[in-house]
């Protein structure tokens, strides 16, 4: 997602969305980020992770948190046309969302690894491989890597499934915006979504393994996800000038990708549920100043400008310190562990915002702008 500091690093004020909303943007990044973190410290998957057990799983709304990603993919779809509209091109386009994700990515990778030697029965996936960093360092699935090196490849953390799908939806949407304009594009994007979805069912319902097969690279790139990124991108142009059409668009896009989306369960209709109302809330937020004001609040903004080194340190490295601190802590303190780990991940991602990713990104990106012959002079963080 992706997640980013300052909403997003080419999303400054454009023609068509003010500051305000900008703002607003990022205070609900990070109550998505606050949202995915509370769950994974409290779920029923990480059990047997987790010295305090199952004692916060079952509260309500924090036991469907998981639902953060799904707003990360609606708040992508919003910016990335955005920053489309300011650059000169596709090679300018990915070399901006490169050096963007890139820095964070190459850092926490190497602490989740590094962690992962030192305390690795603590964490979900143990002690990693070396060749267990290539998924995340190049933003590509571990089925390919594995089908490329004919060798198991494993993630090295489960949260880097969602920046796999970013990845696809730049590339694809990138190229199609360049190739076609926005309004084809997004219809492209849209109709990959939906031939993805429809082949995917028809495949598993009547037993067609070559179509199953055929649609494997789209699913390696996420496709059954682009519906969230097209409902965003519809809200953004429907933004300025008001545009009840494109809106009404937005809101159908959404909501079909609530009652399409993968579930552990897929008869869970209260989880579809929930994503629904999340869509419907990011619709409203849209339209009222109000709740524009609600998620600019200081402390909501600051956990939207780390959200991104925030979402790929919280999950492993996060769960192996709770483990740990579950072995050093009486147990009379065990249910105050997650809120602790909590700020400290808040505070690890603050200094790796402001010392590492800020700094590294910005050379970066001005080195890969002179290979693309772009001036570095758009508005970012």
């Amino acid at each position: 997602v992706v997640l980013s500091s300052s909403v997003d690093p080419e999303a400054g004020p454009s023609a068509s969305v003010n500051q305000h909303r900008l703002r607003y943007l990022d205070g609900m990044r990070g109550v998505a980020v606050l949202a995915v973190m509370a769950w994974h410290y409290t779920n029923w998957d990480y059990e047997k992770f987790l010295p305090y057990g199952t004692r916060y799983a079952a509260i309500p709304v924090l036991d469907h948190g998981w639902i953060g990603v799904n707003i990360f993919f609606c708040i992508s779809g919003f910016v990335i046309l955005m920053t489309l509209e300011r650059c000169q091109g596709f090679g300018e386009f990915m070399a901006r969302r490169w050096s963007r994700l890139f820095p964070a990515m190459l850092f926490a990778s190497l602490l989740v690894f590094s962690a992962s030697q030192l305390i690795g029965q603590y964490m979900p996936h143990g002690r990693a491989a070396p060749v267990n960093l290539l998924p995340g360092l190049t933003f590509i699935i571990p089925p390919f890597w594995q089908a490329l090196l004919g060798r198991p490849v494993d993630e090295l953390d489960g949260v880097y499934w969602t920046l796999y799908v970013e990845m696809g939806f730049y590339v694809v949407f990138g190229l199609a915006y360049a190739r076609l304009g926005w309004r084809r594009g997004l219809a492209a994007l849209a109709t990959i979504w939906l031939l993805t979805i429809i082949a995917s069912r028809v495949a598993s319902s009547a037993q067609l393994p070559w179509l199953a097969t055929a649609i494997t690279p789209l699913q390696w790139i996420g496709a059954e996800y682009y519906g969230w990124f097209v409902s965003g991108a519809l809200f953004y142009k429907a933004s300025a000038p008001r545009s009840n059409a494109l809106f009404a668009a937005a809101l159908i896009a959404g909501v079909i990708s609530a009652f399409t989306s993968d579930l552990w369960q897929p008869g869970d209709l209260e989880s579809r549920i929930y994503l629904t109302f999340c869509l419907l809330f990011f619709a409203l937020a849209q339209r009222s100043r109000v709740i524009q004001r609600g998620l600019s609040t200081r402390w909501l903004l600051f956990a939207g400008a780390v959200s991104y080194p925030l979402y790929l340190l919280h999950n492993e490295l996060g769960i192996g310190l709770i483990g740990l601190a579950g072995t050093l802590l009486p147990p009379t303190l065990w249910m105050f562990i997650p809120f602790f780990c909590m700020g400290l991940m808040l505070c690890l991602a603050w200094c790796v915002v402001t010392w590492i990713e800020s700094p590294a990104t910005a050379r970066l990106r001005t080195g890969l702008l002179r290979l693309t012959g772009t001036s570095a002079e758009i508005a970012s963080d």
